[in-house]
């Protein structure tokens, strides 16, 4: 569980992931998202987003904007490889 304050023009690059789940909650401000399958958007205070890294993917998280962006990312991995429950 991240609870992450992002200060403006700033984030995180791209970066991989896998073998997860990944669900962002905005708090405040605004969050851009872009990853490796084309898609991106911006997320606004009360929007939530989620995300299945599955196999692998890659993404960035920035603020574009002038203010901060504060978040809470709960980050879900799974118990097993491959099994379905």
């Amino acid at each position: 569980m991240n609870n992450d304050v992002i200060a403006a023009h700033t984030g995180f690059d791209t970066h991989p992931h896998k073998d997860m789940e990944i669900i962002t909650y905005v708090l405040r401000g605004a969050l851009t998202h872009d990853d490796s399958m084309s898609n991106k958007e911006r997320l606004g205070r009360g929007a939530m987003q989620y995300l299945s890294a599955g196999t692998g993917i890659s993404h960035s998280e920035k603020n574009e904007d002038d203010e901060e962006v504060h978040l809470i990312q709960t980050w879900i991995l799974p118990s097993a490889k491959g099994k379905t429950p």
